[in-house]
């Protein structure tokens, strides 16, 4: 467990190296979710706006302006944005070493750094445009500071100004990082009280100590008084938690970086409580020893009180990645522990300390395998950008994914949105429309999960297909994108696209019109999953044009393939030479689609004879999750709703026969704990419409699946079987699909499966 203190250093370098590779490894290869969208938005709003929007979060400025300053020389795109956050990691880490290695030795440094290099939370954190992996590392700049004034008692002033500076930064940066401040003053109390030391001694710490806490405050105060004055942001509801499963996931957090499927790990929760106590046996309980066992154990309970009510109205939710800026500090005491297994028994040192290692690769493998780029708003967010015009606006319905949709789209056009918890009626949605096209001739109506939670009646959408013309309409995966106006010369038949993908090809696909670019923002698909694909061209050409999609294998088969006229509202023949055109397919690859590495392949045809093909893309197929030992069972995304329950193999008749029920039974297996109560649907759609709904919805059973218990109070592993029926006289004859999925009973909206649908088809039935 230690080395000579010359092989110290080029170790330590060695596991930053590593240390630097986990974390950009797949740093772009997820979503931009709700919160990064906001440090951006933030980013770019004007300065004192920003501070303004700032007070009104839940977040102090600080990182928002590093932020603003940091975008400027290195751009907008996912990777530079969070490279700063790698970056900032991979100072915490630095500082985590030093700060072991001085009040614990060399070989504890190094065991430290080995925890932290593979730690899931270190590495989320380090992959996201939040503020996060800055709090980490100020946390620790913070320690140091403090055991340099009060561990080692070097009262020099650049210490005293030092900590001063780093914990009115951490303020700024963080909130929580009160709580920093408030252990910190504990053990200076705790000093004073039980130090054997001269009176003059214990006057000049509080004195220094007094001094210090008020040049914070003095500092903090201005923002203070401002953040209380301001109308703030209401945190988005999440269920309660209790406290015993909150501190169960904060202590497995700190330790590994696992905050889901608890139960999975129970062992290592217990082991993880445990070991942190072997210090005390190991070391005498010096102020440093003391001061980080506190910013293990104080700051979750701490962060647990302040979501109750208070007299200064900061109640946030309660998220585990509150306690990141703490893992240093429990990898530096773990390790004070492996390194006392190791010198009483070394073989078991060894071996623990490879458990714990164990444990926490898995976590992160976990981690990696879930991230993934998703096309969320990335083309439809491209194809807004390839056919507005000055005047139009953009409707967000619901507006609830904001940030996410401004990130892309950037702020181009004037923005309207209606609230995800804003419930409309018929009369509500005319004086919306009304007011929007009165001020607009055209607009974009951008719809998501098919308005659940907002408009399930579409009041809103009917009322603008009544009463305008619809100009352009794509739907992508949960998006949709429509164009109304009130112009009836508008088209989509001109676009003056300006940002695309260059398409660098070498072999040509024929005659004009030549590609001349591409958009496919996805690397990676569940199988059943549907790609979009947008291609750019420029040049006339013939009525009979078409371009053909593939998706082809390593054994050159092609395992999907879409062919489409170039232009069908608009023959290419007709293209003017000098603009650009865009043609929009959608690749559908089906559910049992063999995982691997596939190519995406673009044809050209003109009146049914190829002209040729050239690769676009590689496209990579997921199969099924991995299942590594101690993770637990794992779900496929198609079965899994809204990330936490999902639908196992269920049983249904094979056929309908009338006046014969049909009777279901249906498997729900928590994965994860949902956050909502949930109910199940059970619809039977025909092919015809059903004259009494309206729709082609002719038999419908809702029920939670488990009423004792509802699901926001699942565990994961929990296994619910539910039964249904469905009264199968008078079906016409036809054609029906028996389809299920949950929704939430509070919002009425339908949960996504992992490809972006909100039901699973149980079975397919013919009544004749």
């Amino acid at each position: 467990m230690t080395r000579p203190r010359g092989a110290w250093l080029p170790i330590a370098i060695g596991l930053l190296i590593v240390a630097w590779g986990l974390r950009v490894n797949r740093i772009i290869d997820h979503d931009i979710w709700w919160d990064e969208g906001a440090s951006v938005y933030v980013a770019r709003l004007p300065f004192l706006d920003g501070l303004r929007w700032t007070a009104g979060d839940v977040h102090p400025p600080l990182y928002f302006v590093l932020l603003k300053g940091w975008r400027r020389p290195v751009g907008d795109t996912p990777y530079a944005l969070r490279i700063g956050s790698a970056l900032l990691g991979m100072v915490g880490l630095a500082l985590a070493t030093g700060l072991a290695r001085r009040y614990a030795g060399h070989g504890v440094a190094l065991v430290a750094l080995l925890l932290l290099t593979p730690h899931r939370l270190q590495i989320e954190m380090a992959q996201e445009v939040r503020m996060y992996t800055l709090g980490i590392a100020l946390t620790t700049l913070s320690v140091w500071l403090f055991l340099r004034l009060v561990a080692d008692g070097d009262w020099r002033i650049r210490w005293w100004v030092g900590n001063a500076a780093v914990s009115l930064a951490g303020l700024y940066t963080f909130y929580f990082f009160g709580i920093t401040i408030l252990i910190q003053t504990a053990i200076v109390g705790a000093v004073l009280a039980t130090r054997p030391r001269t009176s003059l001694y214990r006057l000049n710490l509080a004195r220094g100590w007094l001094a210090h806490l008020a040049i914070v405050a003095a500092g903090f105060a201005p923002w203070a008084f401002y953040f209380l004055s301001q109308p703030r942001n209401r945190p988005f509801d999440n269920p309660p938690i209790d406290l015993v499963s909150w501190l169960r996931a904060t202590i497995t957090s700190l330790a590994f970086g696992i905050s889901a499927y608890l139960d999975n790990w129970v062992i290592a929760t217990v082991v993880a409580i445990a070991a942190p106590t072997l210090v005390l046996v190991a070391r005498r309980a010096s102020v440093a020893t003391i001061t980080l066992l506190s910013l293990i154990a104080a700051p979750p309970l701490l962060m647990y009180l302040m979501t109750m009510p208070n007299p200064f109205l900061y109640s946030p939710n309660l998220f585990v990645r509150y306690v990141a800026p703490y893992t240093p500090a429990y990898a530096i005491v773990i390790a004070g522990s492996l390194a006392f297994l190791a010198r009483w028994w070394r073989p078991v040192g060894i071996a623990a300390t490879i458990v714990w290692l164990a444990i926490a690769s898995i976590a992160t493998w976990d981690l990696y395998y879930s991230r993934w780029q998703r096309d969320n708003y990335e083309t439809v967010a491209s194809y807004l950008g390839s056919y507005q015009r000055d005047g139009d606006a953009i409707i967000l319905y619901s507006d609830w994914d904001w940030p996410v949709f401004l990130f892309r789209a950037g702020f181009r056009l004037p923005r309207y949105g209606t609230g995800s918890l804003d419930h409309l009626t018929r009369e509500k949605a005319l004086r919306l429309a009304e007011g929007w096209m009165d001020r607009h001739d055209s607009v974009w109506l951008l719809e998501r999960d098919n308005a659940y939670d907002t408009d399930p009646e579409h009041f809103l959408r009917i009322h603008l297909d009544q009463t305008t013309r619809i100009a352009a309409d794509i739907t992508v995966g949960n998006k949709r994108l429509t164009l109304y106006t009130r112009d009836p010369a508008r088209t989509i038949a001109v676009p003056a696209h300006k940002d695309f993908r260059p398409t660098d090809l070498r072999s040509n696909l024929g005659p004009s019109p030549a590609l001349v670019g591409h958009d496919l923002w996805v690397r990676e698909v569940d199988a059943g999953q549907t790609v979009h694909i947008a291609t750019f061209w420029r040049g006339t050409g013939a009525p009979g044009d078409e371009s053909i999609l593939s998706l082809v294998g390593a054994n050159g088969r092609a395992y999907a393939r879409d062919t489409l006229a170039m232009r069908p509202d608009w023959s290419s023949a007709l293209w003017p030479s000098d603009q650009t055109v865009r043609v929009d397919q959608n690749l559908l690859t089906r559910a049992d689609l063999p995982p691997g590495d596939y190519s995406v392949r673009l044809g050209r045809a003109r009146e049914g004879q190829f002209l040729g093909e050239v690769p676009l893309a590689t496209l990579l197929v997921r199969g099924e999750p991995p299942s590594p030992r101690g993770a637990g069972r794992r779900l496929s995304s198609a079965t899994l709703f809204g990330g936490a329950i999902g639908l196992e193999p269920s049983v249904v008749p094979d056929t309908i026969t009338r006046g014969v029920p049909l009777d279901i039974r249906l498997t729900w297996v928590a994965e994860q704990a949902s956050g909502r109560r949930l109910k199940t649907f059970v619809q039977l759609i025909g092919s015809i419409e059903n004259a009494a709904t309206g729709n082609r919805v002719w038999r419908q059973v809702d029920a939670e699946p488990f009423p004792a218990l509802p699901t926001n109070r699942w565990l994961p592993g929990e296994v619910h079987v539910m039964s249904s029926s469905l009264e199968t006289e008078r079906l016409p004859i036809g054609r029906y699909e028996l389809i299920v999925g949950l929704y939430d009973v509070a919002t009425g909206r339908r949960e996504q499966t992992g490809d972006g649908v909100d039901r699973v088809v149980l079975s397919v039935y013919e009544v004749r």
